[in-house]
């Protein structure tokens, strides 16, 4: 009777076994022909038009060490480097009016009366957001697009993998001994659902999730982002975008923010 009973453990087990590296085997992922790797590093990197996202945005930003806050914004996103955001007040005046245009940081607290300006750094966004990523990097990922930066673009070596069920991954690596700086999933839509960026010394930055997609204008846009920021200070970020409507070919004035009358300038460089 034991033997017997050790008998069927061992089948489950053994069972158990096969299904699991059935399951390994089933989506494992393979290297792409070079003409299909291009078409979807093409996809994913592809130029902007001349589109303009715009949308409603509520954001909930949460840190072990401060209180959680939530914000909703209307905002207006031309990649790779305009974005607009207006605070939404429950009543009275709103609490701040932000621009990045190019490298300027523009940013407008009517409560204050103070208008804040300098070049656009993760240093400076943070100090009004808490979020510890690039403006470039917010950008991008607000317009459902990995962020890449110049230095890898030029000199990282891109692979795209995709499984059996139509899931890619491109991976960007670098350095010597080369290691993995971005890991960016997608779907079998071709839709970014997931990024991981790594340090040039192998430690993780952050991670990005990129889901609720939704058509606009023929373009796909993700409609719920979250961060996982473990640079600097960890930091979890929920943002979700209603109201999406997409026009093209607004000027980069658009985007400026011009300085009110009488307030008092801080120049933040």
């Amino acid at each position: 009777m034991r033997l017997r009973f050790y008998f069927i453990i061992l089948l489950l087990m053994a069972l158990i076994l096969v299904a699991g590296c059935s399951a390994l085997h089933r989506f494992q992922y393979h290297e792409l022909p070079a003409n299909l790797e291009q078409e979807i590093l093409s996809s994913v990197f592809r130029n902007n038009n001349g589109e303009t996202l715009r949308a409603l945005v509520h954001i909930r930003v949460e840190q072990a060490d401060r209180p959680a806050y939530s914000q909703r914004l209307t905002m207006a996103v031309n990649h790779p480097s305009f974005l607009k955001l207006d605070s939404i007040p429950a009543f009275g005046v709103p609490d701040f009016f932000l621009s990045l245009s190019g490298d300027v940081f523009s940013a407008y607290i009517p409560g204050k009366n103070r208008f804040y300006t300098g070049i656009a750094t993760k240093e400076l966004l943070f100090s009004f957001f808490g979020i510890y990523i690039s403006p470039d990097e917010i950008i991008s990922m607000l317009t459902g697009k990995p962020a890449i930066a110049r230095p890898y673009l030029n000199d990282g070596r891109f692979t795209a993998l995709r499984n059996s069920r139509g899931d890619y991954r491109i991976e960007i690596l670098s350095g010597s001994p080369e290691r993995l700086i971005y890991l960016i999933r997608l779907n079998n839509q071709r839709e970014i659902t997931g990024m991981d960026v790594f340090g040039s010394d192998g430690r993780f930055r952050y991670g990005a999730s990129f889901s609720d997609y939704g058509q606009t204008e023929g373009l796909s846009y993700p409609k719920r982002i979250t961060l996982n920021i473990e640079e600097h200070i960890p930091t979890l970020v929920d943002i979700r975008l209603s109201d999406i409507l997409v026009t093209m070919n607004d000027k980069p004035s658009f985007f400026d923010l011009p300085i009110p009358p009488g307030a008092e300038i801080i120049h933040m460089d």
